[in-house]
């Protein structure tokens, strides 16, 4: 039981060293603005703390490790969650302005239809012989 231990304390270091780095990465690529969005410098946080918890006090603050990292995945969860809803709306929009495009063509055509009829109409008319 020791070394199934010992296993995921050196695999949960290894997954929170990835994702420190793919915050240091977004953190150099972006610069100054990192800091501007509140979510990015929250990851940084709750990432960094979780990293030096889990190695130098994993025994005594390995409860609120665990409260960082259920906020850690909240954050994935409403991540994903987010970006599934902007996609809908925009993909509703998007369907939105289509069916106005096709209604206004609708009408258009109804029009024209009607225009040929009185055409039609009125050709015939000027075809039938007058009864004299």
């Amino acid at each position: 039981m020791e070394y199934l231990s010992e296993v995921f304390h050196i695999l949960s270091v290894a997954i929170l060293c990835i994702f420190e780095f793919e915050i240091l990465l977004l953190f150099f690529a972006l610069g100054r603005k990192f800091f501007s969005k509140f979510m990015y410098v929250l990851d940084l946080i709750v990432v960094t703390i979780s990293l030096v918890i889990d190695i130098l006090l994993s025994e005594v603050l390995s409860s609120l490790l665990i409260l960082f990292r259920l906020w850690r995945l909240l954050r994935i969860v409403h991540g994903v969650y987010a970006s599934i809803e902007e996609s809908t709306k925009d993909k509703e929009r998007e369907r939105r302005v289509h069916v106005d495009l096709l209604t206004g063509q609708h009408r258009t055509l109804k029009e024209e239809v009607r225009e040929l009829k009185d055409k039609i109409r009125e050709e015939k008319a000027k075809r039938k012989p007058h009864p004299t």
